[in-house]
Formats: structure tokens, C-alpha cells, sequence
């Protein structure tokens, strides 16, 4: 039975071959050398046919039957030059071709091509709608493509598109904070974080975003309050382990907020045991001892911290100041 389809095929083919060499304009004939080139698996026929009928198709049709040309010429034939060649002209004849755009960044990703990777994105999502399903992905891979090669305004450019497509892609928010980074736009960097925060994923993730934040606002643009904001945010999503809430207290002082920073050391002591809890119950003792003058408030948290800790000399050395303060 394979036999005598293969002879078919074969038939089907020389049929197809003679019909053209009689009449090179009759288009029909052309399509069936096509067909039966591709059926017999005869490349080199088959895309000579789809080249043939691409020159005389509207736009739609020439696009689809030259990435069918490019398909066979890669696969098939391993010509990978006239592969490009042919796929670029399916997407200059119809820029939407999705098959053209796909294979070619294949084929230039294998052949470590990242400038023509570049120029291509950089060409088609220029025409592209905003609607376009492939878009997403090509904004993507072409703003992670400029921010390798340092070419951080432009990625700056096509992150923002691809975020008011995909607002609450993770990969996309975290790409877009990144190049602001890369680039020392840390109020756009904040603005990324504080987006990626709220999008869905994971708590570590969630968390990593808020601290981050709050790095940015602290140390770089010397926001404390709006980085204590972020930080509370995090308490507030059971998201603040004791390290945060420690770092939330010194924000405080820094803001000469004393007793909401004896409160947060109070807090982070009692998320924790041992010397750790300890070492944080005696900073609150401190604050209340020195700076709010509450005695007996500062002795319970050096009692506390002893309890936890027996060796705690910071809570004796306070206890025995608080005697001789009062």
C-alpha cells in the first residue's frame, strides 16, 4: 500500500511538472505542482511553486505561501540563508505573518544573532497593534535584548508599552524594574516594585518587591517616611519578619518617632527566643528608659529580656542604671 501511494505521489508529481513546463501561466497547474511536491517531498519543486504563487497572491495569501516556502527550505533543504531571505519577505508583505517572525528569531537566536533578533523586534512591534497577540512576547524578548546590550533608554521605551498591555505580568514588571535600576530612575524603579507587590505572586515574592522598594526610597532618594510605608505594608500582610520590623524602628528614630520605634523593638523581640529576643527587648528598655522616661515599662522588658536570655548583661547594665536614674 506505501508502495503504491509512494508511486501515486510520484505520478501526481510528473503530472503536475508537465502541466506547468506547457503552461508556465497557468496558476492552477503551479498549485498543483505544490501539492504534489509536497506530498513526494520534493523541496526544491515544492518551494519553487509557493514562490511562483506568492508573486501573483494578494498580500495575505503570498505571506502564508512563503513561510511555506521558508518552512521547506530550512527543514527540508537546510538553506538556511534562503530561509531568511524568504521568511523576511513574508513579513515585508504582510508585517503580521506569525510563522515568519517566530522562525526567524528562532534561526537568529541559534546563530547567536541578537543584533538581528533586535532589528527585527525593533521593526515589527512598530507596526504592530496594540491587540496583537504576539505582542506581549515580542516586547518582552526585544526590551530584554537592549537591556543586555546596555541600550537602556530604548528598553526603557518598549517595557513601558509591554506593561500598559500586560499591567500585571510579573515577568514584564520585574523586567521594567530592573532597567530603571540599570538606569538610576529610582522613582520609576519604586513604581515597578510597588506594582510587581500587588500583582499574583508568591508571598516571597510580594515580599521581595516591598523590600526592595523601601531600599530605594531610604537610600537613594532619602524618603524615609514613604519607606517606612512599604515596610508597614508588609507587616500588615504577615509578610515582616523580625530583621524587617527591627529595620522599621530604626526608621523610626531616624524620624524622631521614639515610641513607635520602642514599640516595633518590642515587636520584633517577641517574634523571637533567646539572645536575638533579648538583644531587641533591650533596645526598647533602652528607648523607654533614656528617651521616654518610663522606668517601670523599660524594667519589665529587662526582666523580659533576662528571662529569654540569662546571660544578657546589656539587661543588667540597664536594670542598674534605671536604680540609679530613679
Amino acid at each position: 500500500h506505501l508502495a503504491q501511494t509512494g508511486v501515486a505521489q510520484m505520478n501526481a508529481l510528473d503530472a503536475a511538472r508537465r502541466a506547468v513546463t506547457e503552461d508556465p501561466e497557468d496558476l492552477a497547474s503551479w498549485d498543483a505542482l505544490r501539492v504534489a511536491a509536497h506530498l513526494a517531498g520534493d523541496a526544491k519543486r515544492h518551494t519553487r511553486a509557493c514562490e511562483v504563487l506568492a508573486d501573483a497572491a494578494p498580500p495575505r495569501w503570498s505571506s502564508a505561501l512563503l513561510e511555506e516556502a521558508g518552512v521547506s527550505y530550512a527543514d527540508l533543504l537546510g538553506d538556511f540563508g534562503a530561509a531568511e531571505a524568504t521568511f523576511l519577505r513574508a513579513l515585508r508583505t504582510d508585517g503580521r505573518s506569525p510563522v515568519a517572525l517566530q522562525r526567524l528569531l528562532a534561526l537568529y537566536r541559534s546563530e547567536g544573532r541578537d543584533d538581528a533578533r533586535i532589528e527585527l523586534l525593533a521593526d515589527w512591534v512598530s507596526r504592530a497593534r496594540d491587540d496583537d497577540p504576539e505582542l506581549p512576547h515580542a516586547l518582552y524578548e526585544l526590551a530584554g535584548l537592549l537591556r543586555v546590550a546596555d541600550r537602556l533608554e530604548e528598553a526603557s521605551v518598549h517595557v513601558e508599552r509591554l506593561t500598559s498591555i500586560a499591567s500585571e505580568d510579573p515577568a514584564a514588571l520585574a523586567l521594567g524594574a530592573e532597567i530603571h535600576v540599570a538606569r538610576g530612575r529610582w522613582e520609576d524603579a519604586v513604581r515597578f516594585m510597588r506594582r510587581l507587590a500587588v500583582a499574583k505572586v508568591p508571598a516571597s515574592q510580594q515580599r521581595i518587591a516591598r523590600l526592595a522598594a523601601a531600599d530605594f526610597l531610604e537610600k537613594k532618594l532619602d524618603r524615609p517616611e514613604a519607606a517606612l510605608a512599604e515596610l508597614e505594608e508588609l507587616l500588615a500582610a504577615g509578610l515582616a519578619d523580625a530583621k524587617t520590623i527591627e529595620r522599621m524602628a530604626k526608621i523610626d528614630l531616624r524620624l524622631g518617632r521614639v515610641e513607635d520605634a520602642a514599640r516595633a523593638y518590642e515587636h520584633a523581640g517577641r517574634r523571637l527566643t533567646g539572645p536575638e529576643a533579648a538583644r531587641l527587648l533591650v533596645l526598647a528598655g533602652r528607648l523607654r528608659a533614656k528617651e521616654l522616661r518610663q522606668p517601670a515599662e523599660a524594667e519589665a522588658l529587662y526582666r523580659r529580656a533576662l528571662q529569654l536570655h540569662p546571660l544578657a548583661l546589656d539587661a543588667v547594665v540597664g536594670s542598674m542604671e534605671l536604680t540609679a536614674d530613679f
